[in-house]
Order: C-alpha cells, then sequence, then structure tokens
C-alpha cells in the first residue's frame, strides 16, 4: 500500500515549486517505507528454491530493511528471493544458516530482513523448525553460576530436545588450582563439580598450618610419624651404679648400727643405659576422610 501523497505537485512555476515538490516526494517515499513495513506486502512468484516479489514501492538492499511477502508456494531447500530486480539472495535465518524443507510455508506472510553484514534476507519468522534440522552439534554458551542440566526444545522434529550438561561454576571458584577439598566420599571432584584436574592428596596425614615455633613447618613439607621408640635419652634411665653397704655385725645385738652402717661391703653393680624395648602409638583420635588437591 503505497503512500497517497502526489509527488507532481504543486506545478513548477515559482521560486518555492521545487522545494515543496521535493518535500513531498520525500514524504512519500518516507511514508511508502512505513506503510511497506506496516501494511504492505507482495505475492512472491518463481518457484519454492527461486523466489521473485515486486513491491510498489521498491525495496532496497540496505542494512535493516524490512519487507512482508506473502509466499505461493513452500520452499523445498535451502531458497533465493529478488526483489524489485536488485538480484538474487539467499534466505537465511537466524545464525546465517540455510534454510530447511518447509520453513517457508504456501499461504503463509513471512517478514525479510536485509542483513548487510552477510548481504542475505534474513527469514524473522520461519515455520518451526522441521525434522532433522539439527543434524549437526550446536554450542550453547552460557554465563554465571549455573548447575544441573538443560534441555531446550527448538521445535518439532528429531532430536526434538538438546540437553546440555553443565558445569557447577560455583564450586569450581570455590577450589582453584593448589586448594584442598576434603570429602567422606571417594568421588573425584572433577565429577561433583563438572570440571577441574584432582588429585588424592595426604595420604594417611592430617593438616597442620606453616609456621610455628621458629617457623620450622614450611609450606609443602612432612613432619611426624605414627609410632615412637623411646631412646635411652628419652626414658630417664642414664647409665648408673650402686654400690652396696652395710652394718656391722655384733653378736650380743645383731645388726650393729653407727660407723659400720657406712662401711662397703666390697659389691657395686652397675645398670646400662636402657631404651624402651617397644614402640606406642602417637596416633590421635580421628576420623579418616578423603582430600583431594586441585592441580589445574
Amino acid at each position: 500500500m503505497a503512500s497517497q501523497v502526489d509527488g507532481t505537485v504543486p506545478v513548477a512555476g515559482s521560486p518555492t515549486t521545487v522545494s515543496v515538490k521535493n518535500n513531498f516526494a520525500a514524504a512519500r517515499d518516507e511514508l511508502s517505507c512505513y506503510l511497506r513495513t506496516s501494511k504492505d506486502f507482495a505475492t512472491s512468484s518463481g518457484t519454492g528454491v527461486a523466489y521473485t516479489a515486486t513491491f510498489s514501492v521498491p525495496a532496497a538492499k540496505v542494512a535493516g530493511e524490512r519487507v512482508t511477502v506473502f509466499f505461493h508456494v513452500s520452499n523445498t531447500g535451502p531458497a533465493t528471493i529478488n526483489i524489485n530486480g536488485t538480484g538474487s539472495a539467499d534466505i537465511k535465518v537466524f545464525g546465517g544458516a540455510t534454510l530447511a524443507a518447509d520453513m517457508i510455508k504456501i499461504g503463509a506472510y513471512h517478514e525479510l530482513m536485509w542483513n548487510a553484514v552477510d548481504s542475505h534476507w534474513e527469514l524473522i519468522n520461519p515455520f518451526p523448525v522441521q525434522s532433522q534440522y539439527f543434524t549437526s552439534s550446536k554450542t550453547i554458551s552460557l554465563t554465571g553460576d549455573v548447575t544441573g542440566q538443560v534441555s531446550t526444545t527448538f521445535g518439532p522434529g528429531t532430536p526434538p530436545a538438546i540437553a546440555t550438561t553443565l558445569a557447577d561454576n560455583a564450586g569450581l571458584k570455590a577450589y582453584p588450582t593448589g586448594a584442598i577439598y576434603i570429602t567422606t566420599s571417594n568421588e573425584n571432584p572433577a565429577t561433583t563439580f563438572g570440571g577441574g584436574t584432582w588429585v588424592k592428596f595426604g595420604a594417611g596425614k592430617v593438616l597442620m598450618a606453616e609456621g610455628g615455633v621458629g617457623s620450622q613447618y614450611t609450606l609443602g613439607t612432612s613432619h611426624g610419624n605414627y609410632t615412637h621408640t623411646l631412646t635411652a635419652a628419652q626414658s630417664g634411665l642414664p647409665a648408673h651404679s650402686h654400690t652396696q653397704r652395710g652394718g656391722g655385725y655384733n653378736g650380743s645385738i645383731g645388726i650393729e648400727a653407727g660407723a659400720n652402717l657406712n662401711s662397703s661391703l666390697g659389691e657395686t653393680s652397675t645398670v646400662e643405659a636402657q631404651g624402651a624395648a617397644e614402640s606406642f602409638s602417637l596416633l590421635q583420635p580421628s576420623i579418616v576422610v578423603a582430600m583431594w588437591q586441585r592441580t589445574s
């Protein structure tokens, strides 16, 4: 439906006539463009792979140019269209994908927009996706912290949906490379969090903060034993001797105290330094867990 503004009047003759005529002509074209995108349409002709369409106000291949076409036949596969003799150009859908059969339906009004980046007419409202259209892998990029699974249905056909397993990005962020993850499960954290490379860490050992007396405990070093056997120096039984002493004997009163008490009997026994014969446990009361370190 073209604008009713007549660009041929007023008749040229006065100094202002030309400018007025030009303004009317511009207004006519602008209104025609608006009406074409809101009410006007053209009926297609040609075949299901090579359409043509002619608008009363010619459409141009200008970025964002939109037209509505009433299609006389469904497409049978990838198709082109020649609008107002501007030359055949591919009809594609979002993302620059070629048409699948029946995306354009007979007797349907379809909108097209000129994509100046890839030089094609983009089908704004294709008929729902048909069987086997998504036969190759498609990538869906998601941002932010997401968990679980998502099924996205693109339309009828096979496959009916695309299932995507999503990584628990929040969990991975909580455990950057070098972090220790403690759990009561034997499941690899790569499975738990959906990513990262992990190795078992600290088998049979407890964690201790670095530093301590004299900063003798440095990061990454190991210390301690499960059991210990005391040495002689640790046992409190150093080498020593015992001298036997006794008092004299008086036939009248028996053992006599006094000066004789300190008389040596001439016997001295020696005890060598002694260590403990058996080791003993140093293990503290514990609960066993699994520890993993993220390496990448």
